[in-house]
């Protein structure tokens, strides 16, 4: 027991490590974004999918006083509304309308699911509920990159996909995945493996090969 509870606290430890990783890669894209001017093909669902997902990590995170998942959670969502406010400022005039469209949508559902899970379900079940939704963001927020594989596949353009999101939320999956094995949070091994299944595939291959420069 005691060498899962230290296995867990070094992997809770990578998996932040990693997850604020996966945060910071987008910087890359906005940098370039800023220098251009321009969001050019690049879209907002990414961004606006990781920035809801956190929110209710943040707050599973309260529900069970699990301060790993508060702050590196904290900071995702900081971070991915920061991205958005970028790429509002830069995008068009359609790609505005739909970034504010999908904002709507999460801030919607935010505030029908967080209050609604804390005064509508018994306490005993409040956790319990709330791991079921948050469960389900993080499968949202994994097989989103699917999306731009698709994008890739159609257009032959591999700068669409971002191969530093991808290979960060590969290693943050795996250790994500390991920590919920030695804490028994099931819910965290679920919603990380098959994240990790899913965003280890997608990548082309002859990205993993050549990646692209960070320009």
């Amino acid at each position: 027991m005691a060498q899962n509870d230290r296995l867990a606290s070094v992997f809770s430890i990578i998996g932040c490590v990693c997850s604020l990783l996966v945060f910071l890669s987008s910087a890359l894209t906005f940098k370039k974004i800023r220098r251009e001017k321009s969001v050019g093909s690049h879209g907002s669902f990414m961004y606006v999918v990781i920035f809801t997902s956190t929110v209710l990590w943040t707050y599973y995170g309260s529900l069970e006083v699990n301060w790993a998942l508060i702050v590196i959670n904290a900071i995702g969502g900081i971070l991915e509304s920061v991205y958005i406010a970028m790429y509002i400022r830069y995008a068009t005039r359609d790609s505005k309308i739909r970034t504010f469209t999908m904002l709507a949508v999460s801030v919607v559902a935010l505030v029908v699911i967080i209050p609604s899970s804390y005064f509508l379900t018994h306490f005993g079940y409040r956790l319990q509920v709330v791991d079921k939704i948050c469960t389900v963001s993080s499968l949202v927020v994994f097989i989103s990159p699917l999306w731009d594989m698709v994008r890739v596949v159609k257009t032959r353009n591999a700068e669409l996909m971002s191969f530093w999101l991808s290979l960060a939320l590969t290693v943050s999956g795996a250790a994500w995945s390991v920590y919920g094995l030695a804490a028994h949070e099931y819910s965290v091994v679920v919603s990380f493996e098959r994240f990790w299944i899913v965003t280890g595939l997608s990548p082309d291959r002859s990205i993993l090969r050549d990646p692209p420069s960070a320009d």
